[in-house]
């Protein structure tokens, strides 16, 4: 497992840095080895399209650009169309989406643009909307209250979920994760985070992990700091961007 290797000897550490835009390859590498659905059976499941004609808007910038490429390909693979926009830009959630996907990425680096972002309102307009909302680490922490940042100062974010995240300088968890039961049983992914999350009033775990955050539910948004592998379960990770996410949990 390279970046458990990476981690222990402390190379990750040295050259952070540089390897913050190659970490979701590696990762993507990893957890494709794991991933038990034959050939046939994937392109069984790539034939149904279940995700037709629906329009995913999904966040890509400096601040939300941990994704892993096959998650893409997987979208546009069942059918979806992709419609890509920028927090860190005041981007509004493009018009006609279904469903929103925020990914990971590192938007401590990003806060004060993020703080004055316009995006937010189109944000909130979209949540009320009822559509679903599937964020994943950095895109989770866009929808909290604060960031509080390594030198302590706080940033505003969305105030969408009733969260606060605060980072720190050692690793609050790594490694590969997997739902065990439920919806979305046999789900796998990769947790890998230097925040933690505060939550702010009580909300639905809704993911059953074996290890690892268990995520929260609220309304029609989920949200946890694991970065989803959606080729692993492609029958639960459609349901990320069904209209019926409110009766998943």
């Amino acid at each position: 497992m390279l970046l458990f290797d990476i981690e222990r000897i402390g190379i990750y550490m040295k050259f952070k840095d540089k390897f913050l835009k190659y970490l979701p390859v590696i990762a993507q590498y990893e957890i494709q080895e794991q991933v038990p659905l034959s050939h046939d059976e994937q392109q069984h499941f790539y034939s149904k399209k279940k995700l037709r004609n629906k329009v995913i808007a999904v966040a890509y910038d400096e601040a939300c650009c941990f994704i892993y490429p096959a998650n893409i390909d997987w979208l546009k693979e069942q059918g979806a169309e992709v419609q890509y926009f920028s927090p860190i830009a005041g981007d509004s959630i493009p018009a006609g989406s279904d469903a929103l996907w925020l990914p990971g990425g590192y938007p401590e680096l990003h806060a004060k643009a993020l703080q004055a972002s316009a995006t937010w309102a189109s944000l909130l307009t979209f949540v009320k909307s009822g559509k679903p909302v599937l964020a994943e680490c950095g895109g989770m922490m866009l929808l909290g209250k604060l960031l509080i940042d390594h030198q302590g100062h706080s940033w505003r974010m969305a105030d969408i979920l009733p969260i606060e995240t605060k980072m720190q300088d050692k690793l609050a968890s790594l490694g590969y994760r997997e739902c065990t039961e439920g919806e979305f049983a046999g789900l796998k992914g990769h947790e890998f985070h230097h925040s933690t999350r505060t939550e702010l009033e009580q909300l639905t775990p809704v993911f059953v992990v074996s290890r690892g955050d268990k995520g929260i539910a609220k309304a029609n948004i989920m949200a946890s700091y694991i970065h989803w592998y959606f080729a692993s379960a492609p029958e639960a990770a459609s349901r990320f961007f069904s209209v019926d996410i409110e009766n998943l949990y």
